[in-house]
């Protein structure tokens, strides 16, 4: 592995991957006066002049009153608590009760380069990277990541790759994480293998010397297992299901046997889950569609799952609940550079031999009863509803890409916030308003700081878009008035002093004092503003790498858009419910791909 990604000197403490991380700062907590300001401002460019008065008289109202004493309550948390938020975070995701098919993070690693094309070894060399990757973070071999500035990254959500599941219960779900470096303790090293709906735990590691084990020895171990061509049980489409619905049946599956619960723990606790898909895809988009919605039966929704399908292209399915699309980009950037060595040294460095020590898969089965087999069939459905009214686009915009967008003309424009403004026009141009926008913004140079809300449905934004759509005004003025915005917003939500987390703090002190919740969350501008997670447009940047990862709408009427942006290009993920009123990811595409243009055209002839 190259020296960019590992440190000079493993046994040095302060060299390792997770040492910074207790020594970030304290997540702040925003003054009440600025987070409310922040607030109206971001309200004011989707509501009407009405609904603006009325939400301005409610926001004082609160800040004068309610809002100073949930603030004071909140503060007083924040000195007890290096992190404030972290706990509800976690329970935002961990109360959600719908099924995970709707929350799940579905990610493209992007491999510039891949040596197979034979499924089963290229399952077994994906296996042997993975399990290259849980060694480095077992070891904490991996440098620790900094931001432009030099500031130092939390690399705490890396922890959350392997060794974790997510476990239904009735009310609230709960995290299993039995991941450990190795000056922690030892923690489990075995691998979950599903086949035609059936289960299989493989050896992750030689159980004597303790090493990762040769793509040949994994590859010995699923010849084993594709070996019986008969269809299984499918008990994983239990976790296709609502989440109380699925704890229901873990219950019951656990009463049924001891079996059943040795199942569960083997599962649970295993590294990561590897499917061997059914089928071959035939572009980009049909991958996102196997991976979002096609494999019910071969993975657990639960875990980090990783898909290979019939032509050995591969695809991640896994909860979001501890961690976000970041881990998985560190962790492809890591994988290229491995990669781009074998391409020079070949895979016979690495890959082991005939000869190689042989480990058995074994067969995990479940006892079953008229009662889970039929929670089976609802899993079945429930996917495939989710499949039947969801739609997903592969958009490789190839006209410019960071190159481009940073050259035009004599303006200097960040290229997000060049896209964020598109988003908007696009939206405005395909449906006539403004839409609530929200984009991921990184808290991590705090102590397990994840990200923060940043609405770019600005003013600024909103007059450039009614400027282009109607060809009036000083186009290119409005513009640069929305990035310089744009760029403000995002310095702000980097320092956690955006609004949303705060606003989020407040409400969860006023429900565990077992308040009414105040007016300021049920008043009709919070929730057309896009609070309480009601955004129109959920966005995200995954980076300027390989991978790319993409999410579901938080709204049935809303889209999801997440885009990487390379020299030369710019690829977007977009989402879209089929049930929503006049939503198309088709025509969505069309208008992106159009506005990024018209916006090039007037920005590349400015004088500016």
């Amino acid at each position: 592995m190259e020296s960019m990604f590992l440190v000079d000197d493993a046994n040095d403490p302060e060299q390792r991957t997770f040492y910074h991380d207790e020594l970030l700062p304290s997540l702040p907590l925003p003054r009440l006066e600025e987070s409310a300001a922040r607030y109206l401002e971001s309200c004011r460019p989707v509501l009407e002049d009405e609904e603006y008065k009325e939400t301005v008289r409610i926001v004082q109202d609160f800040v004068e009153n309610k809002g100073k004493d949930l603030h004071s309550q909140l503060e007083k948390r924040s000195q007890v608590r290096r992190n404030w938020l972290y706990e509800w975070w976690l329970d935002a995701y961990l109360t959600y009760r719908g099924p995970a098919g709707a929350l799940n993070i579905c990610g493209l690693p992007g491999y510039s380069f891949w040596p197979l094309d034979d499924q089963i070894k290229s399952a077994a060399l994906q296996i042997h990277f993975l399990m290259k990757f849980w060694d480095i973070l077992r070891n904490e071999t991996l440098r620790s990541q900094t931001d432009a500035k030099g500031n130092p990254l939390n690399m705490h959500q890396l922890r959350y790759l392997f060794n974790n599941c997510r476990i239904p219960k009735l009310e609230k779900d709960e995290l299993l994480h039995t991941f450990k470096t190795k000056y922690e303790g030892q923690c489990p090293s075995h691998i979950i293998i599903f086949y035609k709906k059936r289960i299989y735990r493989i050896h992750g590691i030689c159980p004597n010397s303790g090493e990762i084990l040769s793509p040949k020895q994994y590859e010995l171990a699923l010849l084993e297992i594709v070996k019986d061509k008969s269809e299984g049980q499918g008990a994983p489409t239990l976790t296709e299901l609502p989440r109380t619905d699925w704890a229901q049946a873990r219950s019951h599956l656990m009463e049924l046997s001891s079996r059943n619960w040795d199942a569960l723990k083997d599962i649970e606790t295993a590294v990561i889950c590897m499917a061997i898909g059914d089928r071959p895809v035939e572009s980009n988009e049909d991958l996102l569609r196997l991976g979002m919605f096609e494999t019910s039966g071969l993975r657990w929704m639960d875990k980090a799952n990783y898909i290979c399908s019939r032509n050995s292209k591969f695809i991640t399915n896994c909860d979001h609940t501890p961690l976000d699309g970041m881990t998985f980009i560190v962790m492809t950037e890591v994988f290229n550079v491995y990669l781009r060595q074998l391409k020079e040294t070949g895979l016979e460095k690495i890959w082991g031999n005939e000869w190689s020590p042989t480990f058995q898969p074994v067969e995990l089965q479940f006892d079953v009863d008229n009662e889970i087999k039929n929670k089976i069939v609802q899993g079945q459905k429930v996917a495939k509803g989710i499949e039947d009214s969801s739609e997903v686009r592969y958009f490789l915009f190839t006209e410019f890409g960071k190159d481009g967008i940073k050259k035009m003309g004599k303006l200097q424009v960040h290229p997000c916030a060049y896209i964020q403004i598109c988003l908007q026009y696009a939206y405005m141009k395909l449906h006539g308003k403004p839409a609530s926008t929200y984009e991921t913004a990184g808290t991590r140079t705090f102590y397990k700081g994840r990200t923060e809300t940043l609405r770019t449905c600005t003013e600024e934004a909103v007059k450039f878009c009614k400027a282009m759509i109607s060809n009036g005004g000083n186009k290119t003025e409005l513009f640069v008035k929305a990035c310089r915005k744009y760029n403000r917003l995002m310095d702000e939500c980097k320092q956690a002093q955006g609004f949303d987390r705060h606003f989020y703090g407040l409400s969860m002190v006023a429900t565990e004092n077992g308040d009414d919740t105040p007016e300021i969350f049920t008043d009709a501008g919070f929730l057309k503003s896009g609070g309480g997670g009601n955004f129109v447009l959920s966005t995200s940047l995954v980076g300027y790498g390989s991978g790319a990862g993409v999410c579901m709408p938080f709204r049935e009427d809303g889209y999801g858009a997440y885009y990487r942006i390379q020299d030369h290009n710019i690829l977007f993920l977009i989402t879209c419910y089929r049930s929503g009123q006049k939503t198309s990811a088709i025509e969505f595409e069309a208008q992106l791909k159009r506005c990024l243009i018209d916006c090039y055209s007037l920005l590349k002839s400015s004088k500016l």
